[in-house]
Parts: C-alpha cells; sequence; structure tokens
C-alpha cells in the first residue's frame, strides 16, 4: 500500500489531470464498449472487419500527421510553460509544419486505394478515414496536456464522442452502414479538433509564421519522437494488411472484435501516463532523484494494474466477448486471452520506455530500441501468419513487449555501470 500512497499523496493537480485523462480516454475507447454490441449485431463481424482495417490505415495517417508531437511537443510545452512566446511559437510552428506533411498524406492514401485490395473495394471508408486522421493529426491536445490542462481535452472529448455515437445509433440501421460508422468518427475528429484548436488560439499573443528553416528545425527535432511511435504503428499496419490477406473477412472481424477490446483496457495505462509524463519531464530538471522515485512507485502501480487486466481476461473472455461483440463473436475469446497476457508487459515497456526514456532525453536510444523490436516481431510474424493465422498477431505482440523489455533493461544497466 505504501507504492500507492507514495504515487498519489500531495499530487493534487497530477490527480486532477489522471481523472480528466481518464474521462477522454473514457470517451476514446470505453464509450465504443458501451455501442460496441449495436453497432457489431446491425453491420455483422465481416463488414466490421472492414471498417476496422480501415481505422487501421486511419491510425497510421495520423501518426505521419502528428509527426511526434504528442511525445516530443508535449516535453517542450511542459518544459516552457513559463514563456508565452515560446508557447506561441510552438503552437503555430507546429500547424504550419503539418500542412507541409499533408501532400505526403495524400499520395499515401492514393497508393493505399489502388494498390491494397481491400482498400481497393471500399474506397469511400478510406476517403472518410483520411478526413478524420487529419483532423485528429493536427489537434493540438499536446499544448495542454504539455500545460496540465486536461479538463480541457477530457471535456471536449467526451462532449464530441456522445455527439458521434448518437449520430451512428441513429442512422446504422444494417451492414451496408458501415461508411456511417466511419461517418460519425469522422465527425467527431472535426469537432475536437475544431473546439481545441479555438481554446488554444484564444491565448496565442504574437502571432509570426516561421520560416522554412524554422520548419526543418523542428521536423528535425521531433524526428526521433516520431520514430518511436512510427516503428510500432508501422509494424501493426503492415500486419493487418498481411492478415486481411490470408485470412478471411469473417475472421477479420472475429480478430477485431477482440482487439477493440484489448485496445480499450491497453488504452487504460495513457491517462496516468500522460498526467505524469510532463511531471517526470519537468522534475528531472529540477531534481533526477525525485524523478526516479516517481518511476519506481509508477512502475509497481502499473505492473499490478497490468497483472489483474490479465487475470480478468484469463478468467472471463467468454463472457466479455458475449456481452460486448455477441454469440458471432465467440471464437474471439482464445485472441482476447492472448493479448490480455500482453498487457502486464506494456506496463513495464510503457514506463521503462515512454515514461522515463522520453521524459529525460533519451529519444535516440529508445526510437534504436523501438526499430529494433518491431523488425523482430514483425519477423514473427511473417513466420506464423500462414499457420496461425488471426492468433499470430497477438502472439508477435508479446515478441516485441518481451523484446523492448530486455533491451531497455540491457542499455540502463550499461548506463548505470558507467556513471
Amino acid at each position: 500500500m505504501s507504492v500507492f500512497k507514495n504515487l498519489f499523496s500531495d499530487n493534487k493537480v497530477f490527480l486532477k489531470n489522471s481523472y480528466f485523462l481518464y474521462l477522454s480516454h473514457f470517451a476514446d475507447y470505453f464509450l465504443l464498449l458501451f455501442f460496441l454490441p449495436f453497432i457489431a449485431k446491425n453491420i455483422g463481424a465481416e463488414e466490421f472487419g472492414k471498417i476496422s482495417l480501415s481505422q487501421t490505415f486511419g491510425v497510421f495517417i495520423v501518426l505521419i500527421f502528428e509527426f511526434g508531437s504528442p511525445l516530443f511537443l508535449t516535453r517542450e510545452v511542459a518544459v516552457s510553460r513559463k514563456s508565452r512566446l515560446k508557447l506561441d511559437l510552438l503552437l503555430i510552428k507546429s500547424l504550419v509544419m503539418k500542412f507541409y506533411i499533408l501532400p505526403i498524406c495524400i499520395i499515401l492514401t492514393m497508393i493505399s486505394v489502388h494498390y491494397v485490395p481491400i482498400f481497393k473495394e471500399n474506397p469511400f471508408f478510406i476517403y472518410l478515414v483520411f478526413l478524420g486522421s487529419f483532423a485528429q493529426g493536427i489537434t493540438p491536445a499536446w499544448y495542454f496536456a504539455g500545460q496540465e490542462k486536461m479538463k480541457i481535452i477530457g471535456l471536449s472529448k467526451i462532449i464530441c464522442r456522445v455527439i458521434g455515437f448518437i449520430f451512428i445509433i441513429t442512422f446504422v440501421r444494417d451492414p451496408n452502414d458501415g461508411w456511417i460508422v466511419l461517418a460519425g468518427y469522422t465527425l467527431t475528429s472535426c469537432l475536437i479538433c475544431a473546439y481545441l484548436f479555438y481554446e488554444s488560439l484564444k491565448d496565442i499573443k504574437t502571432l509570426k509564421l516561421p520560416s522554412f528553416q524554422e520548419i526543418k528545425v523542428l521536423l528535425s527535432e521531433s524526428s526521433n519522437s516520431f520514430l518511436i511511435t512510427f516503428f510500432p504503428v508501422i509494424y501493426q499496419t503492415l500486419s493487418m494488411i498481411l492478415l486481411s490477406i490470408f485470412v478471411n473477412p469473417i475472421q477479420l472481424g472475429l480478430f477485431y472484435g477482440a482487439n477493440r477490446i484489448y485496445r480499450a483496457l491497453n488504452s487504460l495505462y495513457s491517462p496516468i501516463g500522460q498526467a505524469f509524463f510532463p511531471k517526470i519531464a519537468f522534475n528531472n530538471l529540477v531534481d533526477s532523484t525525485l524523478a526516479k522515485g516517481l518511476i519506481k512507485n509508477f512502475t509497481a502501480f502499473f505492473l499490478v494494474f497490468g497483472t489483474l487486466m490479465f487475470t480478468s481476461l484469463f478468467l472471463f473472455s467468454k463472457q466479455i466477448i458475449s456481452i460486448l461483440l455477441g454469440v458471432q463473436f465467440h471464437d474471439a475469446s482464445i485472441v482476447l486471452i492472448l493479448f490480455g497476457s500482453v498487457l502486464p508487459l506494456t506496463a513495464l515497456s510503457h514506463v521503462l520506455g515512454r515514461q522515463w526514456m522520453m521524459a529525460t532525453n533519451q529519444d535516440s536510444i529508445f526510437m534504436k530500441i523501438q526499430f529494433l523490436s518491431s523488425s523482430f516481431s514483425f519477423i514473427v510474424f511473417i513466420l506464423m501468419i500462414n499457420k496461425y493465422g488471426i492468433i499470430s498477431i497477438p502472439i508477435s505482440l508479446i515478441s516485441y513487449e518481451l523484446s523492448s523489455i530486455f533491451l531497455i533493461i540491457i542499455y540502463l544497466f550499461n548506463k548505470n555501470t558507467h556513471e
């Protein structure tokens, strides 16, 4: 109990921020779980698989648009929060940078629509996803996260998500309405983007367009943060696309049903992690011993949390599948159990990597670790996909987390030995 007391005592701002970030993630993931039975029942496993694969492509496009901003710019805002001029410049430079990136995302989308078979069959799905991804990619949530103003993020997301889901349940009626589900998500992303931009631009005192050279510097500075998230996401995106080739649409739907539940549980790490990230970055500048103490308590808390989630899935996977997805998704229970075994591993890799190494400016090393781990797990996936089908992805994900943890521990051990 002392771990939890040390972690949360005398941290009212942290607890408040965690509350609003959990509200935000409730809107992103768990609100979806409430509506998942309705969506799965009305559009069926096959159409569910198609729209989920389209959204996987959307995650990749969001990553390109963001170009490391959730990590790099959050840290920059956290250490520059007392300078109004620096905050203004970061906000404007970020927006301009993303419009430089826009043509690349358009080209990638057009290539995908013309050359990926399942996207070629449903181009309108991809165009809707692209619009929502653009809105999400330029949304300045990092601007408020770095200043620990999580209330604005949390409230905007839950209100806009509710509007989006009301749109979905009003108009979705049969398997031909998969595009309406994607339109609801796109509407939500656009509303969140509009509101957070309105709130951020109200604060601006200095409006100065950056030069091309300044944008190049920003791209260079954020490149490590981008690559840290790029390698895992490109591995996951390619794995999903290859999976759609090797399994039938119904199997793909079963996989995505289990994956949605796993992602919702995995997302529970993010709010408390996002609330801690600026605190660790700031404390590391003032007192590195205090920052290390936070990390130790944080690690213990996450490991207990992850183990409890895995145990729950191991014992009750069939019941969870039946309640959230329906009997037509029963065969997805083994996939959900395998995904559940990833959760305790993610707890450790999340704290050591994203929280400690990123907050303490060890971006380049962590980027290399992500590259090696993603490459290894993709090889595992390729070797398994033909024989094991939909369970090959959770198994490869286990290999990704284990290799990440191993490499991080080796690096930290060597670093401490030579200090």
